[in-house]
């Protein structure tokens, strides 16, 4: 009788290096679907926030919370004003003056939303409204100062600009806006001066430069 025979297969056994390799490159390879998944749907997104997206959405929070404290409505604006959002921001603005009709930082930022949008007129009503509530206020004279200027009205726009230099001698921003005014009422000499004064605060003032260069000196 022949005999049976059964070829029995042994088990391949894994030695144990290449079991630890693996587990590592298995684990390398989820690790690299996580990071992948990770990224697109949620870390390219944070990323995407800009710091101005995060303090708006910050205030909006705050004032969802308190939406007739003026001064939390004021810094909503601000935030707006920062995003170029200026329709926005005169918006929030008007609300602040809802709750307090004498709140500067509210006129005087109308008054900076509209002249950011050429809109002169309201700028220097707004402006002369906060300079009402604080007369030594050099921000308001050098803006109401720009307003001048953009209006055409030199003399006006040399006045505001002396009155806010007198307030804050150190910005380079008041002498160069007090170097236009001089420049287009004619008094090149005294423009080169501004401008020069504004250079030796702010070398890297670039508009100062220019209109230096403008003059011949």
């Amino acid at each position: 009788m022949a005999e049976l025979t059964q070829q029995v297969t042994q088990p391949k056994t894994v030695k144990p290096l290449t079991g630890v390799l693996i587990i590592v490159m298995s684990l390398l390879f989820f690790a690299g679907v996580g990071v992948a998944v990770g990224k697109f749907f949620f870390w390219d997104n944070y990323q995407k926030i800009s710091r101005a997206d995060a303090i708006l959405a910050q205030n909006q929070e705050r004032v969802q919370a308190d939406p007739k404290n003026p001064n939390k409505l004021a810094d909503l604006g601000w935030a707006y004003f920062q995003k170029q959002d200026y329709e926005k921001a005169i918006a929030t603005y008007k609300e602040v003056l809802k709750y307090d009709d004498n709140h500067f930082t509210a006129k005087v930022n109308l008054g900076l939303a509209y002249l950011s949008m050429e809109k002169y007129d309201r700028a220097e009503d707004y402006l002369k409204q906060a300079l009402k509530i604080v007369p030594k206020s050099d921000l308001a004279h050098t803006n109401l100062g720009i307003v001048y200027l953009k209006k055409g009205q030199y003399k006006e726009a040399k006045q505001e600009l002396d009155l806010a230099y007198r307030l804050n001698p150190g910005s380079a921003d008041i002498l160069y806006y007090l170097g236009q005014a001089s420049e287009k009422l004619g008094n090149k000499d005294e423009a080169k001066y501004m401008y020069k004064e504004a250079l030796s605060l702010d070398p890297k003032f670039s508009k100062a430069t220019d209109a230096l260069t403008k003059l011949g000196s």
